[in-house]
């Protein structure tokens, strides 16, 4: 679970922060500094105390995934105001009243979350869930929900508005995929005017006015001004590296640019990228990860070694001397995702090795 902020205003709300932490343990938890001292079962390291609520939003907007409200709904729109930005990029918030009767998705209910969120909390607090979007209240699966719901990236998410809207209107919609059952259950259930298409009809076909919605990891060349084309990525590709101690991240970014190339993926659909412990404060590494925006999995020499055992790699004894393991990048690559299959073995350059694995689509 991401990383989600619940704060109270009122001795009462934060009575029932106190009876919500059972059920979010890992987030962190703020009260005005009046109630803090009064011997809450809410860990210390997890509690902190404000005394502007005002200044504290202002302080940890960006810091949260999510944030849990326990306040009067005016209050929070005054105090989040300030920062809202766009339906992309602003965190989910959810507001509930201090008794636990009413929890309301406020802000970023389909890309960001709070639709899950509110529903999660409701059905824990046995409260009565609130929720306004109008593709949830006609028992439709939006598309900015579908993505976040099987991590997919929106290449162009200024076509959202249009295809959800369709949705609502019963307009046809063609959906170009790769595979995924799961996604495709999700996208039938929306009714008859979605028609499914396999992928490789798409390359064959000229758009015209119809809409189409294109999943695929493929990097092949689309249209991205043309608002009846909405293209959403899998994050279903990990990276294994192995490098050189000090290799700078240009150079691993050109080996990557370069291979992703060759395999026609596009790079929005790296999930993680994958390395042995040893390598967990390279400095090239951390960037490479931080500027795709995903985890930097690192694998201790035990597990790295286990793999290779299982499967046959492409060993180094250079390596096996260096590291203790007869190769990184493949059996990291595997270890990083769920059923992932080998697309690229290890290709070296300028001191880094790269392979990458593919998982299924759910």
């Amino acid at each position: 679970m991401k990383k989600i902020a619940l704060v109270a205003v009122t001795l009462t709300g934060t009575e029932l922060l106190e009876k919500i932490y059972y059920y979010y343990p890992e987030g962190d938890f703020y009260t005005n500094q009046q109630w803090l001292d009064r011997g809450w079962e809410i860990p210390q390291e997890r509690f902190f105390g404000y005394s502007s609520l005002k200044n504290l939003i202002t302080k940890i907007y960006g810091k949260y995934h999510g944030f849990i409200m326990v306040t009067a709904l005016g209050i929070v729109f005054r105090t989040f105001a300030p920062h809202i930005k766009d339906k992309y990029t602003d965190p989910a918030v959810v507001v509930v009243d201090e008794r636990g009767k009413n929890v309301i998705s406020v802000l970023s209910g389909h890309l960001g979350g709070a639709n899950d969120l509110c529903r999660q909390l409701a059905q824990y607090l046995q409260a009565n869930p609130v929720i306004t979007t109008a593709t949830d209240v006609n028992g439709l699966f939006a598309f900015d929900s579908i993505a976040r719901k099987y991590n997919l990236k929106i290449e162009n998410p200024i076509s959202l508005k249009k295809f959800n809207s369709a949705l609502l209107q019963g307009e046809g919609i063609k959906v170009y995929i790769d595979s995924g059952n799961k996604i495709l259950q999700d996208l039938k259930s929306n009714g008859t005017n979605i028609e499914i298409r396999d992928i490789e009809e798409y390359l064959e076909t000229k758009l015209g006015k119809e809409l189409c919605c294109v999943i695929t990891n493929k990097n092949s060349v689309f249209d991205q001004a043309n608002e009846n084309l909405l293209v959403m990525r899998p994050r279903n590709i990990v990276l294994g590296i192995g490098c050189r101690r000090g290799v700078a991240a240009a150079t691993i970014r050109e080996l990557i640019t370069e291979q992703m190339d060759k395999l026609n993926l596009s790079q929005l659909s790296i999930k993680a990228i994958a390395t042995i412990s040893l390598k967990e404060d390279e400095e090239g590494l951390n960037q490479i990860a931080s500027e795709y925006g995903v985890d930097l999995l690192c694998f201790t020499r035990e597990e790295i070694e286990n793999v290779c055992e299982e499967i046959k790699i492409t060993a180094s004894d250079f390596v096996k001397a260096k590291v203790g393991v007869s190769c990184v990048c493949e059996p990291a690559a595997i270890l990083g995702g769920n059923k992932v299959k080998l697309i690229l073995k290890k290709t070296a350059r300028e001191g880094v090795t790269l392979a990458v694995g593919e998982e299924s689509l759910p």
